[in-house]
């Protein structure tokens, strides 16, 4: 009975360590604190009646059924009582963690603001060389020379703790230690040489590493750039101004070596591409601006293209030098009586076996070209009007319309041409 007392004690003894270390953690509070200490009363009140049962069974020398009962439900008890404790010693050792882990910011300021207050790191000063690790700047508070004195809440300082993977804060302002270390401060210097400013205004230039391929902001001409590991400007981002409108250009450049090969310019106005083609006899372009699509071809003593463009009529027209079209097809329509040409008409075919007339477009572009004809031998000849314009041809000389089978009209700017 002595041994199975002293069992009972060893294990109250082992209970009671673990929850005195436990209870007096500063990170444990709240519910989890709250349940550790009413599993422990209860436990620690059922020890005792556990051990008080068994003395008084004992105490004639004898155990009756009845008394073993009793010894058995005061155990069963104990049992459970001593089953929640152990439950609620680990829900509490569970906050503690999770408290360390959601707070480790917080902590490791604590810790070693702790430190540097014990004097743990020291400070030295040698002529005008001081050596310190940790230097919190505050706002100013009143300061009475005590021990109890109000620090005021720092926000700013210097530390020279790197921490394990070197990227504590070396110097902070807008916050506290704490939200340094935790990346909320409003300026931050790591030691491992990143950093965080908020609404920062910077003068000069800025370049993410000093060779190799790297961006480069360039406060002073208003610009970012892109650098291939050549040094060659690969992309380039700036303002522009243009005619008084104030905008922003792009370029995107391709190299083969240190040699330019092509190049895409673009800005509000307009988009420019070029292929230098090196050892080409050639350049190839591509323009979009100003109303104007184009592309061609560009040697030392000629330029060959094709535009496509909008007039003061805002009709768009296709104008050429030294170029092909291959494949080229017209809108043609079909009329069985009298019409007017759209401004899309460019053929039209009559299958009236009467006569029609048919008036060409008002106030067309100079170039501008028509095909009229008839289908079959049964169809009527065609009456064709100038519709305010007048019809050269080489027969009839100047008139208002003129009777044909078919044939072509182009206009000069001034008159239709029958050919």
């Amino acid at each position: 009975i002595e041994t199975y007392i002293n069992k009972i004690l060893t294990e109250k003894a082992s209970l009671e360590a673990t929850y005195n270390k436990l209870y007096t953690n500063q990170f444990l509070t709240g519910t989890p604190k709250t349940n550790l200490l009413n599993a422990k009363v209860t436990y620690f009140g059922e020890v005792d009646n556990l051990i008080a049962t068994i003395n008084a069974v004992i105490s004639d020398g004898k155990v009756t059924p009845s008394e073993k009962q009793s010894v058995d439900a005061v155990f069963a008890s104990y049992r459970v009582d001593m089953s929640l404790l152990s439950t609620r010693i680990e829900e509490a050792n569970q906050s503690i963690q999770n408290f360390l882990k959601s707070n480790a910011d917080a902590i490791d300021a604590k810790v070693n603001i702790a430190k540097a207050i014990t004097d743990k790191f020291g400070t030295s000063i040698n002529g005008g060389l001081i050596s310190s690790v940790i230097m919190l700047l505050r706002e100013a508070t009143p300061q009475d020379g005590t021990p109890n004195e109000d620090p005021g809440i720092n926000t700013a300082g210097i530390s020279g703790i790197q921490g394990p993977t070197k990227d504590k804060p070396a110097f902070w302002a807008g916050g506290t230690y704490e939200q340094a270390i935790a990346g909320t401060a409003k300026a931050i210097i790591r030691h491992d040489g990143s950093s965080k400013f908020t609404e920062t205004e910077i003068v000069g230039t800025i370049s993410s590493n000093a060779s190799g391929s790297k961006i480069t902001i360039d406060a002073d001409s208003r610009s970012l750039v892109m650098n291939d590991t050549n040094n060659s400007e690969v992309v380039k981002l700036a303002f522009a101004s243009t005619d008084n409108y104030s905008h922003a250009s792009f370029r995107l450049s391709a190299f083969t070596g240190t040699t330019e090969y092509s190049r895409m310019s673009m800005d509000a106005f307009g988009m420019n591409y070029r292929q230098m083609s090196p050892g080409a006899s050639f350049n190839t372009y591509a323009t979009i601006g100003n109303g104007i699509v184009e592309v061609g071809s560009v040697t030392d003593s000629d330029s060959n293209y094709l535009s496509i463009q909008v007039d003061s009529h805002g009709i768009p027209y296709i104008s050429m030098a030294g170029s092909v079209i291959r494949g080229l097809g017209v809108f043609v329509r079909t009329v069985s009586s009298s019409t007017t040409l759209f401004n899309e008409d460019c053929a039209i075919i009559s299958t009236a076996t009467s006569s029609i007339n048919i008036n060409l477009p008002s106030n067309p572009n100079a170039g501008r070209l028509c095909i009229v004809a008839k289908r079959g031998s049964s169809a009527s000849n065609i009456t064709v009007n100038g519709n305010g314009s007048q019809i050269y041809s080489t027969t009839t000389g100047a008139v208002s319309s003129i009777l044909i089978g078919g044939g072509i009209f182009i206009y000069s700017g001034s008159h239709w041409q029958y050919i």
